[in-house]
């Protein structure tokens, strides 16, 4: 994993003054800063693609991580029960849906969707639109190259958890956190 960019005290603030403020405040530090940054080079007059590139990459090693945190935290609660030893516990269950059924409607999508639209409506050329439409012949602003890595990054992150903790139980055949690390 490459080291992630350092962004001083004035580029967060004006993330957080920005369209892309809705990001909670642990977020706006890193996600939301990044996001805000995807925002000024989708809008420029000349879109710089190995810059966005870069940032989604970026982005990627969060939602990564992020999956890999809210994995572990589920597993520390659930010690070596399984989905279905979890019949009495609906909080529990609600928990476990959410991270390996429901996963896009955890909040941290909600904000990637809400931005990956924002950044949609800023887009000024067609090349800054067609990196954001990622490999979707049409886009409509959701579902493109942002929240489509976050997502898969999520997971992988997920996954790389479970498998780390002997749960492939709780992972699919072909996900790629079997394939690599």
């Amino acid at each position: 994993m490459a080291n992630l960019k350092t962004y001083s005290d004035e580029a967060i603030e004006a993330a957080q003054k920005g369209p892309h403020r809705t990001w909670d405040t642990y977020d706006m530090q890193n996600e939301g800063v990044r996001i805000h940054t995807l925002h000024n080079l989708v809008s420029a007059d000349v879109f710089d693609p190995e810059e966005a590139k870069a940032v989604l990459t970026e982005l990627e090693q969060l939602s990564r991580s992020y999956g890999y945190g809210t994995c572990d935290s589920l597993l520390c609660e659930m010690d070596n029960k399984t989905r279905a030893d979890l019949e009495e516990d609906t909080v529990m269950q609600i928990r476990f849906d959410g991270l390996f059924y429901n996963e896009d409607e955890d909040s941290y999508f909600h904000d990637a969707n809400t931005s990956e639209k924002k950044l949609w409506e800023a887009a000024k050329t067609n090349e800054s639109r067609n990196f954001l439409k990622g490999d979707h012949i049409s886009y409509n602003g959701y579902n493109g190259a942002l929240s489509s890595t976050m997502l898969a990054a999520f997971r992988h992150g997920r996954d790389m958890r479970a498998l780390e903790a002997g749960r492939e139980d709780l992972v699919s055949e072909n996900s790629p956190a079997k394939l690599t690390p």
